[in-house]
C-alpha cells in the first residue's frame, strides 16, 4: 500500500493523544502502522521523521508518572508484628500473616515470588533459611531464570526476627500439611496451598491492622516500602538491586523510591 504523505496517517494518533492515550498505547499503534503502511521512497511509516518528532512530543508531554508520591514507614507495620509474641503461642492466622509481611520486608519480593515459596526447595543453615524458587518469576530471564530468597536471623530484636518467626511457622503447620510443600497453606480446613490472590489478601489485612489505608496502598506496595526504607538507611543501590531482581537502577529510582512517610545489609536496614 503506497500514500504520498505521512501526515494523513498521523490523523490517527492525533486522535489517539486527543483521547488521552499514553505514550506506550500510541507506540503501539504506530509500530502496527509500520507493519502495514508505506511511504514515499518506501520507507516505514514509523521511521519517517515526522512522525518521529510527534512521537517525541508525546513521551515529553505525557511523562509516566509513578502512582504513589510517598510510602507508608515500615516501622509502623514492625511495631504491630512485634506485639504478635511469643511466635509458638500465636494462632496460626496470626502466625501465618506475621510471616508472610516479614519474608516480604526483607526479601523485598512481589507478593507472586512469595507464593511460590516450596519446602522442597529449601536449603537450611544455622543462620540463614533460602529458598529456591523454580517457577518463572516476572524478573526471570534466560541468564537468570531462578530466584533465590534468603531468609537470614535477626538477632536484634526477636520478636521480629523471620527466621525464629519462619521456623515457629514451619513448625506450627507441619502436622496439617501431610504432602502439602507449599510454604504457605490455608489456615482453615484442608489446609492446601493458597493463591496468589489469597497471600495478597492476607498483607492488606495486616496493613489494615496497622491503620495503612489499603483504599490508597495495595499490598504490592510493600515492595516499594521495603526497597525505600532499606535506600533511607542508605543500604548501596547495587544491594538493593540485587535483592529485588532489578536490573536497571532507574526502575529503583522511578518507580519504587518513595519518601517515607514519617510516623549494614538490607534486612538488617528494614528491621532497624
Amino acid at each position: 500500500m503506497l500514500f504520498t504523505t505521512a501526515e494523513r496517517r498521523l490523523q490517527f494518533l492525533l486522535e489517539l493523544f486527543n483521547q488521552g492515550l499514553s505514550y506506550s498505547t500510541l507506540n503501539t499503534a504506530r509500530s502496527a502502522l509500520s507493519t502495514i503502511v508505506t511511504i514515499d521512497g518506501g520507507g516505514s511509516f514509523g521511521s519517517n521523521h515526522i512522525v518521529t518528532r510527534f512521537m517525541k512530543g508525546v513521551f515529553e508531554s505525557r511523562r509516566r508518572k509513578p502512582k504513589y508520591d510517598k510510602i507508608w514507614d515500615v516501622s509502623v507495620v514492625l511495631k504491630h508484628l512485634s506485639s504478635l509474641y511469643p511466635n509458638e503461642t500465636l494462632s496460626l492466622k496470626d502466625l501465618t500473616h506475621k510471616v508472610l509481611m516479614l519474608i516480604l520486608l526483607v526479601s523485598s519480593q512481589r507478593g507472586q515470588s512469595i507464593h511460590y515459596l516450596d519446602l522442597q526447595h529449601l536449603t537450611m543453615e544455622e543462620n540463614t533459611y533460602s529458598f529456591d524458587i523454580a517457577e518463572h518469576i516476572k524478573t526471570s530471564t534466560p541468564r537468570s531464570p531462578h530466584t533465590r530468597i534468603d531468609i537470614a536471623a535477626y538477632e536484634s530484636d526477636s520478636t521480629i526476627c523471620p527466621l525464629t518467626c519462619l521456623k515457629a511457622y514451619i513448625n506450627k503447620t507441619k502436622a496439617l500439611r501431610n504432602n502439602e510443600t507449599k510454604l504457605f497453606i490455608s489456615y482453615v480446613r484442608p489446609h492446601k496451598a493458597v493463591s496468589r490472590d489469597t497471600v495478597s489478601r492476607w498483607t492488606k489485612d495486616t496493613l489494615r491492622l496497622c491503620s495503612i489505608d489499603t483504599k490508597v496502598f495495595t499490598a504490592h506496595i510493600t515492595r516499594s516500602a521495603s526497597v525505600s526504607k532499606a535506600n533511607e538507611k542508605e543500604v548501596p543501590v547495587l544491594e538493593i538491586m540485587a535483592k529485588a531482581g532489578w536490573k536497571s537502577a532507574e526502575t529503583f529510582r522511578n518507580y519504587y523510591n518513595k519518601p517515607v512517610i514519617q510516623g549494614n545489609s538490607h534486612a538488617s536496614a528494614i528491621l532497624d
